[in-house]
């Protein structure tokens, strides 16, 4: 039997692997040196520092209204209170948020979608503002815009 020659270990190679080519080419952004996470992190500490979310500190208080805005509340209570501004309010509610917006988007261009779209939102907006003030002047919550109430 013939004995085969022990192999030797391969030879460590002396240089160093080439460097691979940046991610984005030099041409479109300027190299520079990353921030170093540990300063981003000492500056959220120092910015959370006084920060304390189960702090049983009270919410500011909401401002007061003033005269002119209890007037228009008592004013808006009057007005839709009656029978003929229930109606005139049904008649706005039918007339807005009761009013489906369709807009297919195969045959109206998007602007023009987007533009009836802001004109229901605005709709709806005055249709709930007056709602807002009927209940703060009879010092109930204002009606919520989307879902049940609860």
């Amino acid at each position: 039997m013939t004995k085969k020659p022990a192999r030797s270990a391969p030879a460590k190679p002396t240089a160093k692997p080439e460097p691979a080519a940046p991610a984005v080419p030099s041409r479109l952004m300027t190299a520079r040196d990353a921030q170093p996470v540990g300063s981003f992190y000492q500056d959220l500490e120092r910015r959370l520092k006084n920060f304390d979310l189960f702090s049983d500190t009270p919410a500011p208080a909401a401002p007061q209204p003033s005269e002119e805005d209890l007037q228009a509340q008592r004013d808006f209570a009057e007005v839709f209170g009656s029978d003929a501004g229930r109606r005139a309010l049904e008649f706005l509610a039918d007339r807005s948020v009761r009013q489906a917006l369709v807009v297919d988007p195969f045959t109206v261009d998007p602007q023009r979608g987007w533009a009836m779209a802001q004109r229901a939102e605005g709709r709806n907006d005055l249709f709930f503002l007056i709602l807002a003030q009927i209940a703060a002047a009879q010092d109930e919550p204002a009606p919520r815009r989307d879902g049940p109430q609860s």
